[in-house]
């Protein structure tokens, strides 16, 4: 009987030790959270863009690029595209060979993902990439790109480069390497502004138009082009027809109303950058035309011809702005003698 009471009570003792042992283990497991999970939540951000907002988690390593302006500024940044979509048709096939200006800095091998405007869907499905980028005008396409991939749009208009950029370095982690390199702009354009202030003050005002094929197509860049920002901040004023609509940073024009402007330097974009040909022609023509010979910035040598890819509306990044201001140096500058 002794024996059976002292089992009884071993047995209860046992059971109030495995109740205290389960809820301290339980109070325990409550206050703990999983390893995994803390760290997933802490990889993850919220980047604001134009097109609203998306999540990303960790760092993204295989990304898509919608087009030269995004690929200018990833670039810039160090961050190479795992697949690209060009501006023009006729770029497609090859994306590295056939990236003008941008594709030797590429040292990856980029899918071709289409055009720009209108991506191909399916390669970017193919591609299976951790983060896709573009522009603004693509938000049509948002909703099935989100689907794929998380999604940011940014505006490529003007300067805008200087308000995405250090969103998408954000993303990478690299936002103080994006402060760098608008640091750096800046600075180039107060130097450039200072080594031009004597030609600025003898040639003030600056012409800049893009043609395909003169005389047919002539389109006067304003100051909301990303040019036209660009010399208005080296401190030039902009030739402008008078009455005239801009869209989009452009006002187009007859041969003859450009015959009529009085700009003291005259800058011709030529778009045609994919015939190697197409420089001289436009050159032949402004040289055989009576129009544009009447000018006296064509009569006084101070019309240049400078390529479109980095000069109009493709790339707008950073290495494009690297590019204008130092080919501009080298044009303008030879103008300082006279001045």
């Amino acid at each position: 009987m002794q024996q059976l009471h002292r089992f009884i009570k071993l047995l209860f003792l046992a059971s109030i030790t495995f109740l205290l042992i389960s809820a301290c283990n339980s109070n325990a497991f409550q206050n703990v959270k999983p390893q995994n999970q803390e760290s997933a939540t802490s990889e993850c951000q919220i980047i604001q863009h134009d097109a609203g907002e998306t999540k990303i988690c960790g760092v993204p390593k295989k990304v898509a690029v919608l087009g030269p302006h995004m690929l200018d500024i990833l670039l810039s940044l160090g961050i190479q595209p795992a697949g690209y979509a060009e501006f023009s048709a006729e770029n497609i096939g090859q994306p590295v060979s056939e990236i003008p200006v941008l594709g030797d800095r590429v040292n990856t091998k980029p899918v071709s993902l289409g055009l720009r405007n209108t991506p191909s869907l399916e390669a970017i499905v193919r591609l299976k990439p951790d983060l896709i980028i573009g522009e603004d005008f693509l938000r049509q396409y948002y909703s099935n790109l989100s689907a794929i991939a998380p999604t940011v749009l940014f505006s490529g208009q003007e300067n805008d480069w200087k308000q995405s950029i250090p969103k998408i370095a954000q993303i990478f982690g690299r936002e103080a390497q994006a402060k760098k390199i608008v640091e750096l702009y800046n600075q180039k354009v107060a130097n450039l502004r200072s080594e031009l202030a004597a030609v600025r003050a003898t040639y003030p005002r600056v012409l800049l138009f893009a043609s395909s094929e003169l005389p047919a197509s002539i389109e006067v860049r304003t100051g909301n082009s990303f040019s036209g920002v660009l010399f208005q901040e080296l401190g030039f004023d902009l030739v402008l027809p008078e009455n005239y609509k801009a869209a989009f940073g452009e006002i187009s024009i007859s041969l003859e109303v450009l015959s009529q402007l009085e700009p003291d330097i005259i800058i011709a974009i030529v778009t045609d950058y994919l015939h190697e040909d197409a420089m001289d022609r436009v050159k032949n023509v402004w040289k055989q035309n009576p129009l544009t010979q009447l000018m006296q910035a064509s009569k006084q040598g101070r019309v240049y011809f400078v390529n479109y890819y980095t000069w109009g509306s493709n790339m707008r990044g950073p290495i494009a702005a690297d590019i204008i201001l130092e080919e501009t140096r080298q044009i303008l500058l030879s103008l300082a003698d006279n001045s």
